[in-house]
């Protein structure tokens, strides 16, 4: 794969950080973290009680950082489209790389907020290489399925427009359904529900795996090879049509 694009998206960004403000070094990594810093705050505070053996603010951190990545990867290959389409209308990107332009910097972002994110955990709980690899690992997972639904998402919308207003309003409900804040009750409902929302089965397991407990694998892999299936189906397709789409975003 040539990363040269995805290398000048970098640096555009570093730039367009620079000429923001004279502390852009500062803020370039103090942004990212802020919407963990409230609830570590709050930990700090004592406010946030302890959830069992893990601090509840921790709880909440770990949650909320994978939720920001996996909402993020639904959301922005739709934004990135619109962001970045000069590029695909002169040839310069496929596609592909048109719908993924958003990652460079995005990625940065999440890489700031999960050290963060494990500093703490390690902190509090201690450190251990095995679990925080089998969260990261469970993570990616995640990471690669909602890129997989992202894309599928985005190329819908171009025909759909509404279609990203739709899951924009789905998200702010999934947020309280899917662990990120509090774990769901063992009721029939809500057993449903872990096994049905991805963001439960990703945000949820990666979080037990952080704490060394055990997680049920068959919905993970489930939604895994959903994931490969869509992003099998979307090559294909796209691939075939790119000279349509490409006049269609003229």
């Amino acid at each position: 794969m040539n990363f040269i694009f995805y290398k000048q998206q970098f640096l555009n960004h570093i730039h367009i950080q620079k000429n923001t403000s004279p502390f852009w070094g500062i803020w370039f990594f103090v942004l990212p973290i802020t919407p963990l810093l409230a609830y570590a705050f709050l930990g700090y505070l004592k406010i946030l009680p302890s959830d069992g053996d893990i601090p509840k603010y921790i709880y909440i951190i770990v949650g909320i950082t994978s939720w920001l990545l996996f909402s993020d990867s639904l959301t922005q290959p739709t934004s990135s489209i619109h962001r970045f389409k000069h590029y695909f209308c002169r040839q310069e990107i496929g596609f592909i790389k048109l719908m993924t332009a958003w990652l460079p910097e995005r990625l940065v972002a999440a890489l700031l907020q999960f050290l963060f994110c494990l500093m703490l955990v390690v902190y509090e709980v201690g450190l251990d290489i095995i679990n925080i690899s089998l969260y990261l690992f469970v993570v990616l997972m995640g990471f690669i399925f909602f890129n997989a639904i992202g894309a599928i998402v985005a190329v819908v919308s171009l025909i759909f427009p509404s279609l990203t207003n739709f899951i924009v309003t789905i998200n702010r409900f999934l947020l309280f359904l899917s662990a990120v804040i509090f774990p769901l009750p063992n009721g029939v409902i809500e057993g449903y529900i872990k096994i049905l929302n991805p963001y439960y089965v990703y945000i949820d397991s990666a979080r037990k795996l952080l704490f060394g407990n055990e997680v049920d694998w068959q919905p993970i892999i489930i939604w895994s090879m959903v994931a490969l299936l869509f992003l099998i189906i979307l090559n294909k397709k796209v691939y075939g049509i790119t000279p349509e789409l490409r006049e269609y975003l003229q």
